[in-house]
């Protein structure tokens, strides 16, 4: 009986350690293949930013832009480049001639007898502080070229947010001109009123309902005070002027309400970084 039970217990071992194995390389095939569509998503969201970058408009205007400013860099460093390579060649052509001048010049004067020597040494030592001039100007040339591509950058800056500045003050334009539309209708509106209220008292009693009328309830006091039948018409032409008189003064108020954001914005502008401006 204890053999029996010993070997039904090794059996159980051998299939508990046996599905202890199927499991096992089950959870390494599972991981393995979590691990791949890890990898497989990861790589499709990369390449989902790299697509929504690349078709970003603002992204792709940047990236224009820049290329062009680069590209206005390089082709102005190609010109500085060419032309100081031009003036050490004519420098350079210059100062042979001119030995080649002083040294035939020598020549005769040796041939002639004479001694030239300390003549020489001081003609020598003008042409060589002629060179040393030469040379500096040539380099203050490169450093005014160099001075004037980074005036370019700058300028180039400058230009990007004056043509902003430009769309928006024209956006805000068009907002003004449709107040100053607006108000302009809404003062022919009461000039209109006015004329209506300003027939004769006699024509208002035969027509007593237009009296009644309310026009433009909770607008402006002086209309209000302007329709009432007890005022005489010098009165009532004196109230309408004071509520034309109110609405010009509303159009100068936002007026004035734009010029303090334009030049709000043109502060905010003016304290922009380079990197921001672009």
């Amino acid at each position: 009986a204890q053999e029996k039970e010993k070997l039904r217990l090794q059996k159980e071992n051998e299939t508990l350690r046996e599905v202890a194995m199927i499991a096992q390389q089950t959870s390494l095939i599972n991981e393995s293949r979590f691990q791949e569509e890890i990898r497989s998503l990861e790589y499709k969201l990369e390449a989902a930013v790299l697509a929504r970058l690349n078709d970003s408009e603002k992204m792709n205007a940047l990236r224009l832009y820049n290329r062009k400013i680069q590209d206005e860099i390089a082709n102005m460093r190609g010109i500085a480049e060419r032309q100081a390579q031009v003036e050490k060649e004519n420098l350079i052509r210059a100062f042979t001639k001119q030995i080649e001048l002083k040294a035939a010049e020598l020549d005769d004067e040796r041939r002639n007898g004479r001694n030239t020597t300390g003549e020489w040494i001081l003609k020598n030592q003008e042409l060589q502080d002629q060179m040393d001039q030469m040379l500096n100007a040539t380099e203050a040339k490169h450093v005014t070229n160099r001075a004037l591509m980074e005036q370019n950058k700058i300028l180039t800056v400058e230009y990007k947010a004056q043509a902003d500045d430009q769309k928006f003050l024209s956006k805000e334009l068009d907002v003004a001109k449709r107040r100053n539309t607006s108000l302009k209708d809404r003062i022919h509106e009461l000039e209109a009123q006015m004329t209506e209220v300003q027939k004769p008292v006699s024509e208002g009693k035969k027509s007593g309902s237009r009296e009644k009328a309310d026009i433009e309830t909770g607008f402006l006091s002086s209309l209000k005070d302007a329709k009432s039948a007890n005022l005489s018409e010098t009165e009532k032409q004196s109230k309408f002027e004071e509520a034309l008189e109110r609405v010009k003064k509303l159009s100068e108020i936002e007026r004035r309400n734009l010029d303090q954001v334009r030049a709000a914005h043109l502060h905010t502008l003016s304290m922009r970084t380079e990197l921001e401006v672009l």
